[in-house]
């Protein structure tokens, strides 16, 4: 007899929320050991906060040979890059505004650096020469606009379960159905009314929410977070306060999500309707728009 086994610990400064369709416990406990690995070495390979880091050494050094792991979720950056027009560029430096720690390491205020903005964010102008990237001098790569939602549809193509939910930091992906044989359901909380939350249900889809109103932090009377505007390179100034996505793939989903918050309320709705996903987009003063069939 299937049963759902529930699971918890961190990972990328996020909590890491599990859920298996197992036929024991054991059968548990290996899916999550199963799933822990696979998020760690994505982890240990992206991290901007670790200095041995497959991504900050390529930072570092400028050029290297990177492995089929990194190509990969490089070549997911080109896709949303080209699909945004711009949009949503991975060579967004959010450390230059003052997320250059951990956020749990982050205090209101607290030796807050704002650095130079004129630095390079042209995707065109890195190399590709077969499995060796080279970066300008300027250039940084930060996949934290996609990563978790790649890695929640990594873990459910790769395990076994019947049924399972993966949830990073709030980024989710779905596979199956849960142990009453039904679609799973999830609440997308309303930031500013709790009455006003909203419910959805999901089968073998990713659900990524991004939002202005949790990491967020002051820099000599700016009020800054991290969804930062390609074109500017500061905080976004938007409309939307919170924008959930939902579709099959999970990196599209956490950075259209992103990319919705840049767009503001008006253009994020165009933009969703024309790639065919749904959406909740609730913006400043707390009106809902939706699209979910």
């Amino acid at each position: 007899m299937l049963s759902e086994y529930n699971y918890h610990t961190r990972i990328m400064g996020c909590d890491f929320d599990l859920t298996f369709l197992a036929e024991s416990e054991e059968e548990g406990d290996y899916y999550f050991i199963q799933a822990l690995e696979i998020a760690q070495n994505y982890e240990e390979k992206f991290s901007r906060f670790r200095n041995e880091s497959e991504l900050m050494q390529l930072n570092t050094k400028k050029s290297m040979k990177m492995t089929d792991d990194f190509l990969e979720v490089y070549e997911k950056a080109q896709i949303v890059y080209e699909d945004t027009e711009g949009g949503f560029n991975s060579l967004i430096q959010v450390g230059r505004i003052g997320y250059d720690r951990s956020f749990e390491k982050m205090k209101a205020g607290d030796n807050i650096s704002f650095g130079d903005l004129k630095y390079n964010t042209c995707m065109e102008d890195i190399r590709r020469d077969n499995c060796e990237l080279s970066l300008k001098k300027d250039q940084r790569l930060d996949f934290g606009g996609f990563l978790k939602g790649f890695v929640t549809q990594k873990i459910a193509q790769e395990n076994k379960s019947k049924g399972l939910i993966i949830n990073i930091g709030g980024d989710i992906y779905t596979k199956g159905l849960n142990a009453k044989n039904k679609k799973f359901i999830f609440t997308i909380l309303h930031p500013q009314d709790e009455k006003k939350n909203i419910q959805v249900v999901l089968k073998d889809k990713a659900l990524c929410t991004s939002g202005t109103y949790k990491r967020k932090w002051k820099y000599e009377k700016k009020n800054l977070h991290h969804i930062v505007n390609p074109y500017s390179k500061i905080s976004s100034e938007s409309d939307l306060i919170s924008a959930s996505v939902i579709c099959k793939d999970g990196y599209i989903a956490d950075a259209y999500a992103t990319y919705a918050i840049i767009l503001g309320i008006n253009k994020a709705e165009k933009f969703l309707v024309s790639r065919g996903v749904n959406f909740v987009l609730i913006d400043v003063h707390g009106k809902v728009r939706t699209l979910i069939n």
